[in-house]
């Protein structure tokens, strides 16, 4: 009998153990993380939503990135039912195209895509650095301006002025509010208040597709930062 009563209790701690080992390892598969990323216009950090992910990695100094690894099979659709959705669509990358979903929430837009498994959250911006200011402007496609690499700012702008037309801006900043966004139709320009990083001074930012170029108000006086010729 006290082998018997031995053994039940070894095979009823093992169960116990397994259950709760198991019970663990669900809790772990469907564990959920909110990401939290910086707005575009006043650098303050804000929810954005809530993946299936064991753990999101942020890009550094300023997160306005989030990635990945998704614990959902259904992700994807678990994206598109989300009600900051916007659509389906192809988005320049520094210097690639990617496919993924657009999202807009709060004057801000985010793009999400996949790399190897990876999934992509990305705010959907371009950063300037012009003259010692560094200023942040939300834009159809992600990349650094920099006139220190005149070349290189020089072909990401061309493209852009390319592929992005006057009408297509006006729908994509309509969603802005005119606080921070002004669209001026007689001379096709986008007018974006952006707030520079060091010195928490406002800036105007000019998206000219007329003249097809990117400017910076300073003092009143539009500084063209890059051009597309």
């Amino acid at each position: 009998m006290k082998k018997i009563i031995i053994g039940l209790s070894i095979g009823l701690a093992f169960a116990v153990t397994l259950i709760v080992s198991l019970t663990l390892l669900l809790q772990k598969s469907q564990s959920k993380q909110k990401i939290m990323l910086y707005n575009w216009y006043d650098y303050e950090n804000r929810e954005v939503m809530t993946v299936p992910a064991k753990e999101v990695r942020y890009s550094y100094p300023y997160p306005f990135s989030a990635n990945f690894t998704s614990t959902s099979e259904d992700i994807w659709k678990q994206l598109k039912n989300n009600e900051i959705f916007v659509d389906e669509r192809s988005c320049f990358i520094d210097d690639d195209d990617w496919n993924g979903y657009l999202m807009f929430d709060e004057n801000n837009y985010y793009f999400v895509f996949e790399i190897e498994d990876v999934i992509c959250v990305r705010n959907l911006i371009c950063n300037i650095e012009y003259q010692g200011l560094s200023l942040v402007i939300p834009l159809q496609s992600i990349f650094f301006l920099n006139m220190a690499y005149v070349p290189s700012s020089k072909d990401k702008v061309k493209r852009y002025f390319e592929t992005i037309t006057f009408d297509e801006s006006k729908e994509f900043y309509s969603r802005f509010d005119t606080k921070w966004v002004q669209i001026e139709e007689e001379s096709q320009q986008i007018i974006i208040s952006s707030l520079d990083v060091f010195s928490e001074k406002r800036y105007s930012v000019s998206i000219d597709y007329n003249q097809k170029q990117i400017g910076v108000f300073i003092e009143n006086q539009l500084q063209v930062i890059c051009e597309s010729v």
